[in-house]
Formats: structure tokens, sequence, C-alpha cells
């Protein structure tokens, strides 16, 4: 039968894979409007990846990708797989245009000399974008890379189960071959994982989490500019304050999340540890800069930025629109890192106190009685 290419762009492999996403065995990519003599394959190695089909060289295509003859459907339906994980369409995370951050690129700034740590559920060891960002290919012994740190009890992978480290790792740090999604695509990256499918971040994951990646421990990096948490908890945590202090003492920058509310919540509040002294505190805005409900109002609050649908990676590397005051820090962590690489390449010290300076220096917003800074990168990188 004649199929046709109904994606704008689809995979052809060598072999069908056994899950997706899967990078091995792609021989090319083929078009929209593409077509070819095929067959459908009766045995395929995993049934819940739907269809699959053969032209006559042997290669092998998804068929939610495919229109069949005759068929009124766009595409041959498939109900267990999402498409974005076969259909080589690339994805834009709207952050990348709306707050200018290509244009940053452009100026030569991605974020090289920059080392950002991001404390989560750990990465999806089969995205390339990220174990890439960790400096380590797929296929690579990941859980023993010095890169790395489980902090949570019981679990013995940094694989992501969860979804939202992979979201806020590669919001920060993507490598940017297969989907555009991450803002400082050349710094360097650490993965702390303090939480999983099954465990919420405790407080003494927290700890452990910022000891590890504030340099404090003997076996600490001691590079790491920046620390990302989009965790927290309502409740103070004074156990916690000595660590944040002397983690700020050595000259490291902290950015966490002030928290997401429920609609019955009061608007004004915010999580530990972003409440406390020197700790970058990150709220949500839309891409008009108008603050988010959503988000727990906070007299001190450090920066607001865009933090609404937006994209990265997920679970097994699939692609996926998260909303929240996570996403928000892990773009505010992304734009600092960009900061940061810049005041290094200049040759600017106290570059801790810099960065707190360029951000208070943010222009401000009012929305619904609530004032708050909100984030410019491309203003805030041209200041430099």
């Amino acid at each position: 039968m004649q199929l046709t290419v109904k994606a704008k762009k689809l995979f052809k492999r060598k072999v069908i894979p056994s899950f997706l996403p899967d990078p091995k065995n792609i021989i090319g990519v083929v078009n929209e409007n593409f077509t070819f003599e095929g067959e459908e394959v009766t045995t395929v190695p995993n049934p819940d990846l739907g269809k699959w089909y053969v032209d006559r060289d042997g290669h092998f295509y998804w068929g939610g990708g495919l229109k069949l003859p005759g068929s009124a459907e766009n595409f041959i339906p498939q109900t267990s797989v999402k498409r974005d994980t076969e259909v080589a369409v690339r994805i834009d995370n709207p952050l990348l245009g709306n707050l200018k951050i290509d244009q940053i690129w452009q100026d030569g700034e991605m974020g090289d000399r920059a080392v950002v740590a991001v404390l989560d559920s750990g990465i999806a060891f089969n995205c390339p974008d990220l174990v890439n960002a960790i400096g380590l290919k797929i296929g690579d012994d990941i859980n023993n890379s010095p890169r790395v740190r489980n902090f949570v009890n019981g679990s013995t992978s940094l694989n992501d189960d969860k979804g939202h480290g992979s979201h806020c790792a590669g919001i920060v740090a993507s490598r940017n071959n297969d989907h555009a999604v991450g803002i400082a695509k050349r710094c360097k990256l650490y993965i702390g994982k303090i939480s999983d499918a099954n465990n919420s971040p405790s407080v003494a994951n927290m700890l452990k989490g910022l000891r590890w990646a504030g340099g404090l421990d003997a076996d600490s990096p001691q590079d790491v500019d920046i620390i990302s948490m989009s965790a927290g908890s309502l409740l103070n945590m004074p156990d916690m304050q000595p660590t944040i202090s002397e983690i700020l003492n050595k000259g490291k920058i902290i950015v966490c999340s002030i928290g997401n509310r429920s609609p019955q919540s009061l608007p004004y509040g915010g999580t530990f540890p972003a409440k406390f002294k020197g700790v970058i505190s990150v709220g949500s805005t839309d891409f008009n800069n108008d603050f988010q409900s959503f988000s727990y109002e906070f007299q001190d609050l450090t920066i607001a930025c865009a933090g609404t649908n937006i994209a990265s990676y997920w679970i097994n590397g699939e692609t996926h629109l998260e909303t929240g005051t996570s996403q928000s820090t892990a773009a505010c962590a992304g734009i600092i890192a960009l900061l940061v690489s810049k005041l290094k390449k200049k040759g600017e010290q106290n570059i801790q106190s810099k960065i707190l300076n360029l951000l208070a220096s943010s222009n401000t917003k009012t929305t619904n009685g609530f004032n708050y800074h909100f984030l410019e990168p491309l203003v805030l990188c041209n200041s430099i």
C-alpha cells in the first residue's frame, strides 16, 4: 500500500525500537508528504508502541506519523505513545523567544563559564540533551559519575521517574540538539537527586543536597556557582539556616521557588528556604510579566519570572508543558548562569553581590496590588 508522511518530519529506522524515545538505529528523517510503498509489521517488540510500517528497503516508520490511503484521519490513530516521542518535530521552549534568550546567544553568551547544580528528582537517562549536559553520553554509567549524587533513601538510580527534575534541568541546561528548551545551553551541570516518584523532597534530603552542591562536604564539587532548587516547605526550617549561610558565605548563589499555592490559601506567604535572607526567591509571571495567582506573594520576593506553559523534557525524555514556580525558578537559574558566565568573562569579582544588585535593579510591576521585580534577561545581560 502507498503510505504518506503527514508529520512535519518522521524518523526512519533500521529496526523497530522496544521503547520510546530511543535515539539508536535512526538512519534518517523523512519530511511531510513523503510517500512510499509499505506494509504494516505484524509482530513488534513492544505492542504498546502502536503500529509500525516497513518500506521495500526494510526501513521502519512509526504509524503515528503516517496516513493510510483513503483514510479521513490525518494520522494513523495511536493510543499509547505521545506523538512527539517519535515524530521528529523540534520543540521550542517559548521562554527562549519571549525572554529574548536567543538574542543573548547571538551576542555570543551561552553560559560556557557558569556551573549550575539542580537539586530535584534526577534526569531522564535516555535523553541525550540532558545526559550530554552532565558531560556524558547515552550508555555511560551515569549513576557513578562525579557530576551526580543520589540522596533518596531506597533509590538506586539517578534516573528520573517523576519528570520534575528532567523538566527543571532541561530548562536550565539542555544541550538543545533534539529540542530547544535550555537557556544556559553550554553551562556545566551537576544533578542532586532529592526526591522521586514515591518520595517528596524531605528537609533531610534538601539539606544533604545543599551541603553537597554548596561545597561543604569532603566529596563535594567545589566549582558550583549556582544552586537551583524548586522545592521547599511552608514551615520554617531553622536547622537549614546555618547551611544556607555557610554556602552564601562561600560566594555561591542559591535560587529557590517561593512555591505554588492552592486557590483556597491566602496569596501572601511562601516557602523556605526561598524566604531565608540571601536566597534568591522566585515567583511566577506570564509572558506579559503579570504575576500569576498560583504563585505565593512574598513581600521580599527577589524576582519574578515567566513560568506558564514552559516546554522541557520529562520522564523518558518526552517533551512536556508545565506551569509553576518550579519552572520560573529553573528559568531564573538558567538566566543567572548566562549573567555569571558573562561576568566571569569580563574578569569580575564578587559575582554573587553583582547578581543580587542586577536583580534588585530590575523593573517593577504591580498586579492586583502586589508589587514585584520581573526578569528581563537581555536588559540585564546588556548592562554588564
